[in-house]
């Protein structure tokens, strides 16, 4: 299972106002910037294709950071 952060897509733009701009941008603030498609794609290829294949059963969070930064007591709120 893929756990992906914020990630720009059409749908991050309503989330961002949603959220609130500066919740948002703290946010993403350890990596300077939200996904982009192509950040998650190419782990989405490596689980499909190639030597991934007795890697099951696993969440893998592809975050920039945040959730490491939360482990180790950054909170951006």
């Amino acid at each position: 299972c893929i756990n992906p952060g914020i990630t720009a897509t059409a749908l991050s733009d309503d989330f961002r106002a949603l959220l609130g701009h500066e919740t948002y941008d703290r946010i993403v603030q350890l990596s300077g910037r939200a996904a982009e498609p192509q950040d998650i794609a190419g782990l989405a290829e490596f689980l499909t294709v190639g030597d991934a294949h007795w890697i099951n059963g696993v969440e893998i969070t592809v975050d920039g950071g945040y959730h490491a930064g939360q482990i180790a007591g950054w909170h951006p709120y």
